[in-house]
């Protein structure tokens, strides 16, 4: 095929050849015949280049397959001369996979001589979690004229799994500290570990008499054995509900929805780790409700590619909540709901009424748009009167959960994880004997 220089060349070759032909001048026709000449000498010498480029071998070398987000890595592909004849200039078209961002690398390499190896090394980092499938590379090689190109496709399948970050939110509340929220009815939480005075009773044949207050039965006129209540902490289930529903694709590369639910997630996970609870993630994953638990990292292995549910339905992911089995707890949910969207309180106080004391953490929509642009540039208004209307809209969806006595909080894409460890800190819990 030929280049656009090939075709300015040819065209002009044959014009001046014309030219010549008209005028009969010997010293241009001679020239014209010599320059058709060198055009056909090095449109064979291609030819046979061309043969020798179907010989070659090309393979990409990974440096890593499994990254966290924010990690670099490199790879490198290696072209690899089959034949006797030299080839080049080639030039390398490797498309990124949508979760990297490239960081330094070439896309041409010159001259490959016969039997001889060329590599070009890529660094790359990783930019949002999920798979990152690389695929076919696209390799163009000229003359050394730049008149004439031919390309082939290998199709080099590598994959690097991109797992979200674990990291470390600070605590915001001061340490021993102990909240209780009236609306928990008959549950309350406060520190682990310790068994804290509740109250004194009568004391009972059976009752442990390690707990018998001798000085209250010394000070009681009837010296009635009294014994000392005590609220015993049990271990509390804590359920994470993400709501990855389409909509959580907003956002900038990097910084969507769905990343920061998800690293939140993951941050609260290990505090409730920490607190010596077990903590489970709810997720929609191919459109099947699924609930994983684990460590941490084991979590970040199952939740990294996720995806996006097809539809905004959530009747089925919080049932599948409401048939966990275990010990009252807690459940926080973290979902958005851009303009015109609402989140209908049914479901969510029908999983109140079950073992589950629900906490909603809804993602401020209107701290997601691209804020790149300033007011100079074409757009920066529009933007502005988006994100008040979603604030607006945020505004009167928390007002309803609210109304139906659902806890609710508004969280931004940087607060997001400090605030879902805040309230798992605030909401600690206890089952009273």
């Amino acid at each position: 095929m030929l280049t656009r220089r090939g075709y300015a060349a040819i065209t002009s070759v044959l014009f001046f050849t014309l030219s010549s032909s008209f005028t009969l001048s010997y010293p241009f026709v001679i020239t014209a015949l010599l320059l058709l000449v060198l055009l056909s000498i090095n449109f064979a010498l291609f030819r046979l280049a061309a043969n020798a480029f179907d010989k070659l071998e090309l393979t990409r070398k990974v440096s890593a397959d499994s990254v966290l987000v924010g990690d670099g890595f490199s790879y490198d592909l290696m072209l690899t001369n089959k034949d006797s004849r030299s080839l080049g200039p080639m030039m390398i078209n490797d498309s990124l996979p949508e979760n990297l961002d490239l960081l330094a690398g070439g896309s041409t390499i010159g001259v490959v001589k016969p039997w001889t190896d060329a590599s070009l090394r890529y660094s790359v980092e990783a930019v949002e979690m999920g798979d990152a499938e690389f695929g076919e590379v696209e390799v163009r090689m000229f003359d050394r004229l730049g008149l004439l190109w031919t390309k082939r496709i290998f199709n080099l399948k590598s994959l690097v799994r991109v797992y979200p970050t674990l990291r470390h939110v600070v605590r915001r509340n001061r340490r021993g500290k102990r909240l209780f929220y009236k609306s928990m009815g008959r549950v309350v939480w406060r520190r682990r570990f310790l068994s804290e005075f509740a109250g004194m009773r009568e004391y009972f044949p059976g009752d442990d008499h390690r707990l018998i207050a001798w000085k209250a039965m010394a000070k009681s006129p009837t010296a009635t054995p009294m014994t000392k209540e005590l609220e015993e902490e049990v271990d509390a289930d804590v359920v994470i509900i993400i709501a990855n529903r389409k909509t959580m694709a907003d956002g900038e590369k990097g910084s969507r929805m769905l990343d920061k639910a998800v690293e939140a997630a993951l941050a609260l996970a290990r505090e409730v780790s920490r607190a010596g609870h077990k903590a489970s993630i709810a997720f929609y994953q191919k459109g099947v409700a699924k609930i994983v638990s684990g460590s941490a990292f084991r979590l970040s292995q199952q939740m990294y590619n996720m995806g996006f549910h097809s539809n905004d339905d959530l009747e089925a992911l919080l049932r599948s909540v409401m048939r966990m089995r275990g010990k009252p707890g807690l459940a926080i949910f973290l979902v958005d709901s851009p303009y015109p969207a609402e989140i209908e309180p049914a479901p969510l106080v029908r999983l109140m009424l079950t073992k589950f004391a629900l906490r909603v953490l809804l993602l401020d929509t209107s701290k997601f748009f691209d804020d790149s642009q300033g007011p100079a540039k074409e757009g920066f208004w529009a933007l502005n009167t988006l994100r008040e209307r979603e604030h607006i809209h945020q505004g009167k969806v928390a007002d309803r959960l609210l109304a139906s006595s659902i806890p609710v909080r508004m969280c931004g894409s940087d607060d997001l994880a400090d605030v879902a460890v805040e309230t798992f800190l605030e909401s600690k819990r206890v089952i009273r004997r």
